[in-house]
């Protein structure tokens, strides 16, 4: 029997072992344990039709060599019985609950589970306040092992020392395998970390690739994709990198689709690698993930002042997106925060993204960071922020909210030519939430006439500034004519529509009125 001391063996693939095990004790050579290599399985394999090896590791290219059984994680059923078998906890309603989200949040890694079971057992932790305590120690827990039993191995940086194979140290192993040189080596690795910053499932080449292809001041490690010759990117060294990085467990599948490769991390795999770096690691490593996602799914210019219409983001990005945001909030200190000064056009773009597709209260966050900062720094962005965090309020029917952020906005503009900009973009939107508040609440009716006398000013405004020659906004910021016409509609269309529905309901208020003026006209002359 050879195995290559991975250490991450399903439960089921020990009982099938045993089970074959017994059947052929008498035929099986010795078992050899931790191959350094798998070149030299060959070295071990019979010279004659007697004898038989199995075989047990985690490279696909060691099928080839005979019949293969693909094992994969544990079953829930067989994570919990493990679980229970190292506690020894009792099977209570209570434990039985709390056992299942344990081996759902090891993702049913019999490693994972088995480390966690000797790690409760040993430090004597309830099973209902595991979950917090990983999530808290993680990095911890996964590298810890009992003082008096360890499977160890030599370590293959040092020789003459023994290192203990835990959850982490597994894929250690396996990360100290990757291939090339120096430098390539280093590019690997950097982009398998970049990697842990996205979901779990289906990361898709085209991210990287439209990175590639839309920056011209490229971070150094991708250019390891680029082809030699052409210097365009190179699908097929993408694959090849992918590949080994499945081939060493550090992905957990790959394959090739019309758009190019997709390839998967195990959550427990992902995990490892997020927590393996330090903080300043981490925070660097997320803010760079985001970068790319940003610059990968939407147009961004180059000028910091600018913001471009958010397009229609690919479906495949949407969970990659969010969880990169899950890991800024996480990593990142509240002073390079997605939003603050060094991300204020990403954390725009990403605010709005995320008020396009409803997450509301993630909006809200990064709008405020950015308005925190002062205005002169970049007007453009901080004043769509505003604008955008006004919508929020008001599709959170937050309605006094966004009247008193947009008021005190205006009350507070600054001079010219600024000034007439800055009153094209918020009175619509003022008269926007009072429009909102109006149809939302029967009793605010009146609300109607305000937005009509709001629209009405800010139409005046548009209208006579874009009768002027000169832009609106000169050395502060580029010129905002592309802006108006689309404020213009807006206000024109609001407009219409609150003076429609002002009218309306004027005239109900007015039959109503005459109704009940009837109604006591025929009390009175009733006998």
């Amino acid at each position: 029997m050879i195995t290559d001391g991975g250490g991450i063996r399903g439960l089921s693939e020990l009982i099938i072992l045993d089970e074959i095990m017994n059947r052929l004790k008498y035929a099986l050579k010795s078992p050899v344990d931790l191959l350094p290599a798998d070149y030299e399985i060959t070295k071990y394999l019979p010279q004659s039709d007697f004898g038989l090896i199995i075989v047990t590791g985690r490279h696909p290219v060691a099928n080839d060599l005979g019949c293969s059984i693909t094992i994969g994680d544990l079953l829930e059923e067989e994570a919990m019985n493990l679980l229970f078998h190292r506690t020894k906890k009792e099977r209570t309603h209570a434990n039985v609950e709390d056992a299942r989200k344990i081996c759902c949040h090891l993702s049913c890694l019999a490693l994972a589970v088995d480390q966690a079971g000797a790690y409760i057992k040993s430090t004597g932790i309830g099973l209902s306040l595991f979950i917090e305590h990983f999530d808290k120690q993680q990095e911890n827990i996964m590298a810890w092992s009992l003082p008096l039993k360890n499977y160890k191995r030599l370590d293959p940086a040092a020789p003459d020392q023994e290192i203990t194979l835990t959850v982490s140290t597994t894929w250690e192993l396996s990360y100290n395998r990757i291939s090339g040189s120096k430098e390539i080596v280093e590019a690997k690795r950097h982009f398998l970390l970049i990697s842990a910053y996205f979901g779990d499932n289906c990361v898709d080449e085209y991210v990287f690739r439209q990175f590639f292809e839309t920056n011209s001041e490229r971070l150094s490690w991708i250019n390891m994709f680029q082809d030699q010759e052409t210097h365009k990117w190179d699908s097929s060294a993408f694959l090849a990198v992918v590949t080994e990085l499945r081939d060493l467990s550090l992905f957990r599948s790959n394959s090739v689709l019309s758009q190019g490769a997709v390839y998967s991390f195990h959550p427990m795999t992902r995990k490892w690698a997020l927590y393996r770096q330090s903080q300043t690691e981490r925070q660097d490593l997320a803010l760079e993930a985001m970068d790319i996602l940003i610059n990968s799914n939407f147009d961004m210019p180059a000028d910091e002042n600018l913001v471009y219409p958010l397009t229609d983001t690919k479906q495949h990005s949407l969970p990659h997106i969010e969880s990169c945001f899950l890991s800024c909030e996480e990593f990142v200190s509240e002073s390079q925060a997605i939003g603050t000064s060094r991300t204020r056009k990403i954390g725009y773009t990403l605010a709005a993204f995320f008020l396009r597709h409803g997450h509301l209260g993630r909006s809200e966050l990064i709008f405020k960071r950015i308005i925190l900062c002062p205005m002169k720094d970049a007007p453009t962005i901080w004043i769509y922020s505003l604008c955008g965090l006004s919508v929020v309020l008001k599709e959170s029917l937050r309605f006094q909210e966004a009247i008193e952020l947009l008021t005190e906005a205006l009350d507070s503009l600054p001079g010219p030519p600024m000034v007439m900009w800055c009153e094209c973009r918020f009175l619509p939107y003022l008269a926007l939430v009072y429009y909102k508040m109006a149809r939302s609440d029967l009793g605010e009716q009146r609300k109607l006439y305000e937005a009509c006398t709001i629209l009405k000013k800010a139409l005046a405004i548009i209208k006579r500034e874009s009768g002027k020659k000169r832009p609106i906004v000169r050395n502060e910021s580029p010129s905002v004519y592309s802006d108006i016409p689309g404020s213009m509609d807006l206000a024109q269309n609001l407009l219409d529509e609150a003076l429609d529905l002002s009218n309306k309901w004027e005239m109900i208020r007015r039959t109503s009125h005459r109704n009940t003026k009837l109604g006591r006209f025929c009390q009175e002359k009733r006998p």
